[in-house]
């Protein structure tokens, strides 16, 4: 059991200048079961209006700490500096959208996942609305493993809570490119440390509108993201936009995670190279790890063939 997980917490509440910003969540955290706890709220730039409105929501409960910054950084630095004020000693941290709806038992279900000492990061499922609340369907969130996870984020991060060490160990976020997201990078330190639970309750109410950094319902259209994607490239190609900042971002988290020992993380990634400790994504961005006995042929990774023709290509000497 640890010992520490129903005495000290911390919640995270990301709000921006959106219009239509309602701030669900602050009432639902001050009737919640759960009272120990302090809620971090960032408004990302200078919005006078947002900022009234966080200040009538919450009222005088100072369990809540509202961090007005001046100058808008875009939600992967916000979400980095909200992450850095947060309380060294807190057990778990979760993150919440501002317009999001817990249901009352989310954070009890969430949190009691902690008694097992392996588990990192635990998510649930949600109810998928409209503006207006009604229910377009639920989310299928799964554990895909290491590897999977850092090729396609499952951890959606206002579904989830973060072991404490967690987030202390994401700090400070990878440089990001076009493609980086905060709840992935935290997702992936999770999986450096420990396990990932998906808890399969759908434990909010997840809102789908035009304002979405991603959102679900568009998010898993392939003409949508084909859209984003020609929109996003512009004159550079859509496949030199996605090995620079898709598949960049995924290079960098994983080089990240090799490299941060200071971090206390291993790298945990599934797919090994044979004879060799790592894994193979990171042997994609140091490939002088791969012994000579790899399986490829001597001093090659065993990486998939199209990414082995890839990097040839690229260093063809």
């Amino acid at each position: 059991m640890r010992g520490r997980i129903n005495t000290e917490r911390s919640v995270l509440l990301y709000t921006a200048r959106i219009i239509g910003c309602s701030g669900r969540n602050s009432p639902q955290l001050q009737t919640s079961r759960w009272q120990n706890w302090t809620c971090h709220v960032g408004i990302d730039g200078a919005d006078a209006d947002t900022l009234a409105l966080v200040i009538e929501i919450v009222g005088l409960d100072d369990r809540f700490a509202i961090h007005h910054f001046p100058v808008n950084i875009g939600f992967y630095r916000n979400f980095e500096r909200i992450v850095a004020a947060v309380d060294p000693g807190a057990a778990w941290v979760a993150l919440a959208d501002q317009d999001d709806f817990w249901h009352p038992n989310k954070l009890e279900r969430l949190v009691a996942e902690f008694a097992a000492d392996d588990v990192a990061a635990v998510s649930g499922q949600a109810r998928l609305v409209n503006d207006s609340g009604v229910e377009l369907g639920l989310t299928r969130r799964c554990d895909p493993g290491p590897f999977g996870l850092l090729l396609d984020n499952k951890v959606t991060g206002s579904f989830a809570v973060f072991r404490g060490d967690v987030v202390r160990r994401s700090l400070p976020f990878p440089e990001p490119t076009d493609a980086a997201y905060h709840d992935h990078w935290l997702g992936m330190v999770a999986a450096g440390v420990g396990r990932l639970v998906i808890v399969n309750d759908a434990l909010q109410d997840y809102v789908q509108h035009g304002a979405n950094v991603l959102g679900e319902e568009r998010g898993s259209r392939l003409g949508w993201r084909a859209q984003t994607l020609r929109e996003r490239s512009g004159s550079h190609g859509m496949l030199l936009y996605l090995s620079a900042h898709r598949w960049g971002w995924r290079v960098t988290m994983a080089r990240v995670l090799i490299e941060a020992e200071p971090r206390g993380l291993e790298p945990r990634l599934t797919v090994q190279c044979p004879g060799s400790p790592l894994s193979w994504p990171c042997c994609a961005v140091r490939s002088r790890h791969c012994s000579s006995t790899c399986a490829a042929r001597p001093g090659v990774c065993a990486l998939p063939r199209r990414m082995r023709l890839a990097r040839a290509s690229r260093h063809p000497s």
